[in-house]
């Protein structure tokens, strides 16, 4: 057996070692240094030669990362709430801490985004963004499309039940930047920054993202830990529902991406 598993890692190590001379020849070796210019908020053109990654971190991005926390709202009943988890074959840095998620309920999650953009920060979110939305007018909602009406379909599956079956996962990123409150201080909707090619205003930029849609499609977020989530580490790990990841915290497979190991 450990014959075996010799053989196995040699292999592997023989594969990427392909894959990294593939990549070097074709795309060239990571740079340890590049060029960086862009316009300054007042349409400035700036500058930098030979600036490092991690230079360019520190100057332009400059959070320090542990002062965040990843939270996701996964209602299934192998995850219960309030209790840290990890992904199964998740994480790409050697030595690096596993990932960590914290299980919240959703009008918790929206709290915590709401806090956030009033303390000044965008709010960094995950989402299945492929699920009901109308590109030409960049909205994303529940209800932009009346399937019972034109073709006699219920859609009955709930988040829990997505997630389960696979039917939904995480397939893109993006940042929430505004939200529109009622008078109670609730959610309405909210406004979103994208990369990608659903788009609102003429910079390709603005979405706007509806309560019901947030709900159901939204997997996860970046939160400030200073965000009354300092009690989060160390937390009760449940080992009842799946088996135990990397330091003993229970891990997901990442093909439903939160779903059980059992």
């Amino acid at each position: 057996m450990a014959l075996i598993r010799l053989f196995v890692q040699a292999k592997k190590e023989e594969f990427l070692q392909e894959i990294f001379n593939y990549l070097a020849m074709t795309l060239g070796l990571p740079p340890r240094q590049f060029d960086f210019a862009y316009r300054d908020k007042d349409d400035n053109y700036q500058s930098e030669k030979g600036i490092t990654p991690r230079a360019f971190f520190e100057k332009y991005v400059g959070l320090k990362l542990s002062d965040y926390v990843s939270v996701i709202n996964a209602p299934t009943t192998d995850k219960p709430y309030g209790k840290s988890y990890t992904v199964e074959m998740l994480g790409n840095v050697v030595g690096a801490p596993s990932v960590r998620y914290i299980n919240l309920p959703m009008d918790r999650f929206k709290e915590l985004a709401i806090a956030q953009m009033k303390a000044g920060e965008s709010v960094w979110f995950g989402s299945d963004v492929g699920q009901v939305s109308d590109r030409q007018k960049g909205i994303l909602a529940t209800n932009v499309y009346d399937f019972t009406a034109s073709m006699d379909i219920n859609w009955t599956q709930d988040k829990a039940g997505r997630l389960d079956y696979s039917e939904s996962l995480m397939t893109h990123a993006m940042v929430l930047t505004g939200v529109d409150l009622d008078a109670d201080g609730k959610p309405i909707k909210w406004k979103i920054e994208n990369s990608g090619e659903i788009r609102l205003d003429k910079r390709g930029t603005l979405l706007l993202l509806m309560l019901g849609w947030m709900n159901i499609h939204i997997k996860s977020l970046f939160a400030k830990i200073s965000l009354q989530l300092k009690s989060w580490l160390p937390m009760k790990r449940s080992t009842s529902a799946c088996a135990l990841g990397p330091n003993g915290i229970p891990c997901f497979k990442i093909r439903g991406y939160f779903k059980n190991t059992g």
